[in-house]
């Protein structure tokens, strides 16, 4: 990630990811999960029936998994952040179809029963030791004929999202992404990985957009709106795998 004064940019650690991530649960609007999760449970149904083990892994807020309780699924919640797991396991607790939430660190309980393992807006997050530590674990979790399903920005510009912090002098993407992915490079890389890839879809996913509770993230959504339905890129890529055999 450049950027034109030379400021350093943030190294995320894990400290400071668990601070950022445990901040960041609070605001459940802010999560992609918010506009985007009506499309993703339809593209689910179309994958396993109603009623199949699916593990949100990196599931943040916890509002893909409330969708996929919704919808009629079985649902394992697994996060990095603390805060978020006391919170999805207080309001899902006593949920028909919640498996618990468990931390990343401790996914000993779910391997091999998953029939989807969902990785929503989690890959372009992640630096090159995490990523790898996490598609090795999500693939543990899959059952015989288990299937990832993950969601990224397509192609995305990682230089328009950098916001600058006077306090420590450095700058860093708003979301904390730290890498992007196009077709060519995420599939590559979950070959890379003993996956066999089935499909990768590059998709704008506008359908079911809901609005944010304020003025500015309201005028950022409509910017993004307008490049998008403007620009030839579909915003979204959505990969399907399945492990290597």
């Amino acid at each position: 990630m450049e950027n034109n004064k030379n400021y350093k940019t943030l190294v995320w650690d894990r400290e400071l990811l668990e601070k950022f991530w445990d901040y960041e649960s609070q605001f459940p609007k802010n999560y992609f999960a918010y506009y985007g999760s009506d499309e993703i449970v339809k593209r689910l149904k179309q994958l396993v029936p109603l009623g199949s083990h699916i593990v949100d892994y990196g599931g943040g807020a916890g509002l893909m998994t409330e969708a996929l309780l919704d919808a009629g699924f079985r649902v394992s919640f697994a996060d990095h952040s603390p805060r978020s797991i006391v919170e999805v396991t207080r309001k899902y607790k006593d949920r028909p179809g919640f498996l618990g939430a468990y931390h990343v660190d401790d996914l000993n309980p779910l391997e091999s029963s998953a029939d989807v393992v969902i990785m929503i807006e989690l890959i372009e997050h992640l630096y090159d030791e995490p990523l790898n530590l996490a598609v090795q674990q999500a693939g543990k979790m899959l059952g015989p004929s288990g299937k990832i399903f993950i969601t990224t920005p397509n192609d995305e510009d990682l230089d328009e999202g950098q916001i600058y912090c006077p306090q420590c002098d450095h700058v860093r993407h708003q979301w904390q992404h730290v890498r992007k992915w196009d077709s060519d490079s995420l599939k590559k890389f979950l070959i890379e990985k003993n996956f066999d890839v089935e499909s990768i879809d590059a998709v704008h996913m506008l359908d079911n957009i809901k609005t944010r509770g304020t003025l500015r993230l309201l005028i950022n959504e409509f910017k993004k709106f307008v490049k998008i339905v403007t620009s030839s890129k579909p915003a979204r890529l959505i990969a399907v795998v399945t492990k290597n055999r």
